[in-house]
């Protein structure tokens, strides 16, 4: 009853709302979650996994990215693989089916 109740009153605040209403909004859900973790360990595992999850996942996604050539360590390189990172799992998922192809052996590398 009261995830629909926060879907109505998020959908009506406009991004520009004052006196820091996003701020209550979120701050409202945190201690909402923090509740639901504390009576149901099921919340606080899975946010755990997948917390664990996206941080493990850094090294072999920028390594696939070195090899493809999308990643050389550049300020828009990191800011890239942590929009893939930052989306649990749906983030690594459509890199995955969008990523370009290997470069073959002999091609030169990027300039």
């Amino acid at each position: 009853m009261t995830g629909a109740l926060w879907c109505y009153v998020t959908a009506f605040v406009p991004l520009d709302a004052p006196f820091g209403a996003w701020d209550l909004i979120l701050y409202a859900r945190a201690v909402d979650w923090v509740e639901l973790a504390r009576v149901d360990g099921l919340v606080a595992t899975t946010t755990a996994d997948v917390g664990f999850m996206s941080v493990a996942i850094w090294g072999p996604l920028t390594e696939d990215m070195r090899r493809r050539r999308l990643y050389d360590g550049g300020v828009a390189d990191v800011l890239f693989a942590l929009s893939v990172v930052a989306v649990p799992v749906f983030g690594v998922a459509l890199y995955t089916l969008l990523r370009p192809p290997l470069p073959r052996a002999g091609e030169r590398q990027r300039e």
